[in-house]
């Protein structure tokens, strides 16, 4: 019987930190520091990342807003892949009296995200904002 593939792994990419959470099928990996970004799920089997990737890459932490961002946060630093889009899809509003940035989540920045494995099978990240609080987890 085949060993498992399936876990918990942590790297760096660009300079961001990264969580890879592994099956025997797939690999998702995740950009803590993004406000949990997906940067990549990758079919193991075929090596296929169906997610867009933006042709200038990820830039390292602290880098220049992109030209052409405007000033959105959330453009400044694109670099494709899965966003969590919650609670606002469109441009920027206020709800409740706060702020929503345009994808509705706040800047990525230090301290936004923490994350922990906490089994060699199962990870969480917690976010907060004052626009929002979010989990999200894995377990394998």
């Amino acid at each position: 019987m085949a060993r498992s593939r399936a876990g918990v792994a942590e790297s760096f990419i660009n300079g961001w930190r990264a969580v890879r959470l592994v099956t025997d099928a797939i690999e998702v990996t995740v950009l803590p520091g993004k406000g949990a970004d997906i940067f990549a799920i990758t079919d193991l089997a075929t090596g296929i990342d169906p997610l867009f990737k933006a042709p200038w890459g990820l830039a390292p932490p602290g880098t220049a807003p992109r030209a052409g961002s405007g000033g959105d946060a959330f453009l400044a630093n694109y670099e494709g892949g899965w966003q969590e889009l919650f609670p606002n899809t469109n441009d920027a509003c206020a709800s409740a009296g706060v702020t929503v940035p345009s994808t509705g989540r706040s800047p990525p920045g230090p301290g936004r995200c923490r994350s922990r494995p906490t089994t060699a099978r199962t990870w969480r990240c917690g976010s907060r904002s004052t626009a929002a609080c979010c989990r999200c987890g894995w377990s394998g």
